[in-house]
């Protein structure tokens, strides 16, 4: 493209080949804002693939292994760093053979025994479930949805069990054990949870005074001033904005224990003396019933009385006052 002119009166064609990115690639974006034309006329700038990137653009190209500490590949027998086309180069993929490949990787146990070896021309690996590596000689880790990631398909799309990741992008897979080491804060064996706190050696999470809940299960115990409800979180499927119900966790105290991790004792609770004025609550219960003789149920901040026995005073309606009750619900 040096000296070359991109843009003119009567259009110019360029056509840009990708040496060194390989694969399918994006599209490349032209901004045209900077450009004039005619009064009359507004320049016209786009972009067209042309052709299709069909090379691979694989891990030590498909013919090493990575050590994902270092970010230096160690290549398979015969095979160094290439130029990206076959030849000895300093890419430092695997993508150069100092002879004709024959065989997969591990040519007397073809792919470790763990694969099947593809042939003629490739000699690849296809991988059984729970093994990776272009010998098929690593240990896969558990997968789950991403904790951190970018958007997999749309706006405000991320995060969800249709694209799940190693580790659930929270630690750090042990190839050779295939066991994830999680961060400090998350757990699980795809370290999909978040930890509880209040979680000492040999002690239960929540200060060992509550339950560690996920927050599909936390909804189901909310209460409001005392009684249960009903909300969910989670509860409708491949909601994008309840991701986590499953993920994020929380400890939910004990009767008498307080405090995100539950380590607070809870106090007595009464009326501030010092307030004038003010007067206790009082409900009024009507019934109406066509029995001379029959029983109810009266609930309280999600305590239950025993089934109460009444008979109707007489009167219009069979108004029955709730404080014939009061000594039964009091005991």
């Amino acid at each position: 493209m040096n000296g070359q002119t991109l843009c003119s009166a009567s259009s110019t064609l360029t056509k840009i080949d990708f040496l060194q990115d390989f694969g399918d690639l994006p599209t490349i974006i032209a901004d045209g804002d900077g450009l004039r034309l005619s009064s009359s006329t507004s320049p016209r700038v786009s972009v067209t693939e042309t052709r299709r990137g069909t090379k691979e653009n694989e891990s030590c190209s498909n013919r090493g292994i990575c050590n994902e500490e270092l970010g230096v590949c160690s290549c398979m027998d015969y095979m160094s760093t290439s130029n990206g086309y076959g030849l000895e180069g300093q890419r430092g993929d695997c993508g150069y053979a100092s002879q004709n490949i024959v065989d997969c990787p591990n040519e007397n146990s073809p792919c470790n025994l763990h694969g099947t070896c593809r042939g003629k021309p490739t000699f690849r690996c296809d991988c059984q479930q729970g093994w990776t590596g272009a010998d098929c000689s690593l240990l896969t880790c558990p997968f789950g949805k991403s904790w951190f990631g970018r958007p997999t398909s749309g706006d405000d799309y991320a995060h969800m069990s249709d694209h799940t990741v190693e580790c659930s992008n929270m630690g750090i897979c042990n190839r050779a054990t295939g066991a994830c080491t999680c961060m400090e804060g998350f757990e699980g064996a795809a370290c999909n949870l978040m930890s509880c706190p209040g979680k000492q050696p040999n002690q239960p999470a929540c200060s060992d005074r509550g339950e560690c809940l996920s927050m599909s299960q936390l909804a189901t115990h909310a209460t409001r001033n005392g009684d249960d409800t009903s909300f969910t979180y989670g509860a409708t499927p491949n909601n994008h904005f309840t991701w986590d119900f499953d993920m994020v966790q929380g400890c939910m105290c004990h009767e008498g224990f307080a405090g995100y991790d539950c380590a607070l004792s809870t106090c007595a609770s009464g009326d501030n003396p010092h307030t004038e004025g003010q007067v206790n609550e009082i409900q009024s219960l009507y019934c109406k019933a066509t029995l001379s003789t029959g029983r109810i149920t009266v609930s309280f901040r999600r305590q239950s009385s025993v089934e109460l026995t009444w008979r109707p005073y007489p009167g219009p309606g069979d108004a029955v006052s709730l404080n014939r009750f009061a000594c039964r619900l009091a005991d």
